[in-house]
This record gives C-alpha cells, structure tokens and sequence, in this order.
C-alpha cells in the first residue's frame, strides 16, 4: 500500500537548550517567581508532570500578539535524564503557515525567551543564552562504513518500484546501519531518499520498512 503522494516533508526542527548557572529545577522556579506577576505572560507551572516523578514543565503564554495562534513556549526539565541543561520547546495551536520551518520555529522561541532571559541575567547577574542546533546540523550524514551501501542502494534501485535485488541490497544497508549503531531514523532516511531522487510518497514507505528493520534487530 502507498502513501498519499501529497505528504509533504516536514522540516526538522532544532532541538533548543539553555545551560542554566544552577540546579535546573531551581532556575525553572526562578523563572517562574519573576514572570508570576508579568504583564506579558501568563504562567503555569507543572510538576511530577502527568505522574511522572522528576519532570518540571513551566508554561509561558504570550499576551501579546502573535503571527501564530495560541503559541506558547516551555521550559523542561526531567531530573532523571539531565542534571544541567532545560530544554526550550515552541508549541501553537495552529502555525502560520501550517508547518513551521527551521527559521519560523527559531524566531518564535527567541520572540519569547530572549527578553526573558535578558531578565534573568540582569536579575541574576549572568550570561545564559538559548543553544540552537545550525538548521545543516540536523541533516542526516551517514558514517563511511554504511554510505557506500546507502549509495549503491540508490544508484541501482527502480525508484518507482523496488524489485528483489534492490530489496535485498536495501536490508543489507539496514542490517550493516544497525550493527554499526549508525543514529539514523526513519525521517532521517525519508530525507536522503528523497534527496536521492525517490518520490516522497514512496521515500515515506521505504523508511517505515527501515524503522521496522531497525526496531526488530533491536529486540533481544
């Protein structure tokens, strides 16, 4: 069964942090304590969110006008995972346009979090900045052990319809990306497939087959 041809490809969004000066729940209260009375924000702060013991989440909704409807930001932290560094997510009830790219998505976040940080380093006498992957970063690469197959895959293969060679040669890079541990999911190699001449609707379902691959090998 295919996919709908008119699935599109999704921009990757960059993972954003903040490395703060002290214990990251305590920065996440401090944040809290100074936006409680704002006039700008509204704030809800969650904690043991869903249940979940060790997970902060601070809510910050904008007051004022923005190009997004119902966009706002939060601060998290999960103790268990990380003891240094609060994640920065941008969420909205409806993007504009629909599907936010990279720069969309980075403006967003700064147009909330700059001035709130600026705050804190007045308040708190530091420099703490949002850390932002490059948009080139969060491309797949593949390692040079698992490329030259990924390439012969491509090279070969009928890209309207896959027959059993290129079936065959496409297990053999799945088989070879999860021995070499290779960090590739199946949206990153939706990317390169399509980067590499394939349909989309056709990339989607031959990186399904790859994530099943990979989830299978991975049982033990």
């Amino acid at each position: 069964m295919r996919f709908e041809r008119s699935k599109k490809i999704r921009n990757l969004l960059p993972p954003i942090t903040v490395k703060p000066n002290i214990n990251p729940h305590d920065f996440i209260k401090r944040v809290y304590n100074f936006l409680e009375h704002s006039e700008e924000f509204r704030i809800e702060l969650h904690e043991n969110f869903m249940g979940e013991e060790g997970l902060l989440i601070l809510n910050i909704i904008p007051l004022f006008k923005t190009k997004h409807h119902g966009l706002y930001g939060q601060i998290i932290n999960n103790k268990k995972i990380d003891c240094e560094n609060v994640k920065i997510e941008i969420r909205a009830k409806r993007w504009n346009p629909p599907h936010p790219s990279y720069d969309t998505y980075v403006a967003a976040a700064k147009q909330i979090f700059i001035p709130i940080l600026k705050k804190y380093n007045k308040i708190y006498a530091t420099r703490l900045r949002m850390n932002i992957k490059s948009a080139r970063s969060r491309e797949s690469n593949l390692s040079p052990n698992v490329k030259p197959l990924f390439d012969s895959f491509v090279i070969s293969a009928n890209k309207d319809y896959l027959n059993s060679f290129d079936w065959e040669r496409f297990y053999r890079f799945i088989l070879v990306a999860h021995s070499s541990r290779i960090k590739l999911n199946g949206e990153g190699l939706f990317r390169l497939l399509v980067k590499s001449g394939f349909e989309e609707y056709y990339a989607r379902e031959i990186a399904d087959v790859y994530q099943h691959g990979r989830a299978l090998l991975s049982i033990k």
